[in-house]
């Protein structure tokens, strides 16, 4: 299994920074979670089979569009697509202004997913539209978050098993800004993770205008709190704005 995060960048695109989208390579499945600008563009001649849209935001869904022409360009099979609500009209009229004809039928993402591999499952997030998170549990017995855009305050994640990777979202340093906008920051994040057994923990999801002083309080979280390229137990190999890393 590989994963590969395709952008840390919250809200917008940068010259050197592309919006959060995750791709999971699990076997002979190709799955993305969140379907940023950069994702369109870094998975070109990629087949995927399913896609994950966590909320209706656009640095989660605008390049949704171009990953379902590209497929289209390169006769591969449209992905099977579960998103939250408002999705399908998003979807059907942006090819209806085109005057494409595209079948797409998105399913509601609280719906399960499972195969002999994995069994995908949400969780309802508290931001400021309709979003979910996303539960992975595979064959293999790892366990896998990966909390999309909210408040993870009062968020109830209840599990008798270690969570192998925690991949959440640390938008904001200003605690009142965080909570304004129903986003988290690193106070936010330090709590979620003192109330679970976590074993690794990817943040991400980073405001552009803290771009240069971007300094977030690690030195008051739990050891396995690190910054990216510091993660304990795992290498990260870096290459056009992307991070990979086997999950073994």
């Amino acid at each position: 299994m590989r994963f590969t995060c395709l952008g840390i960048a919250g809200g917008f695109v940068s010259a050197d920074q592309n919006t959060q989208s995750y791709f999971l390579e699990f076997n002979n499945s190709n799955l993305l979670f969140d379907a940023s600008e950069g994702a369109a563009i870094s998975l070109n001649n990629i087949s995927i089979d399913t896609i994950f849209i966590s909320h209706i935001h656009m640095d989660h869904i605008s390049g949704l569009p171009q990953i379902i022409l590209n497929h289209i360009n390169n006769n591969f099979q449209i992905p099977i697509i579960y998103a939250p609500s408002g999705s399908q009209q998003f979807i059907t009229n942006f090819f209806s202004l085109m005057n494409l004809e595209v079948n797409i039928n998105i399913i509601q993402i609280d719906t399960i997913l499972q195969n002999i591999d994995y069994k995908i499952s949400t969780i309802e997030l508290f931001h400021v539209v309709e979003c979910y998170g996303i539960r992975i549990e595979t064959s293999k017995n790892k366990l896998i978050y990966i909390l999309s855009d909210g408040d993870y305050s009062n968020l109830e994640i209840l599990e008798s098993v270690p969570i192998d990777y925690l991949i959440c979202e640390c938008t904001f340093t200003n605690l009142e800004k965080a909570k304004q906008f129903k986003h988290s920051n690193d106070t936010i994040v330090r709590q979620l993770v003192d109330r679970l057994n976590v074993q690794n923990i990817i943040i991400g999801h980073f405001s552009l205008r803290l771009k240069n002083n971007f300094k977030p309080n690690l030195s008051n979280m739990m050891d396995c709190f690190q910054a990216l390229t510091d993660l304990n137990n795992i290498t990260f190999l870096c290459q056009n704005g992307s991070l990979l890393m086997n999950v073994e």
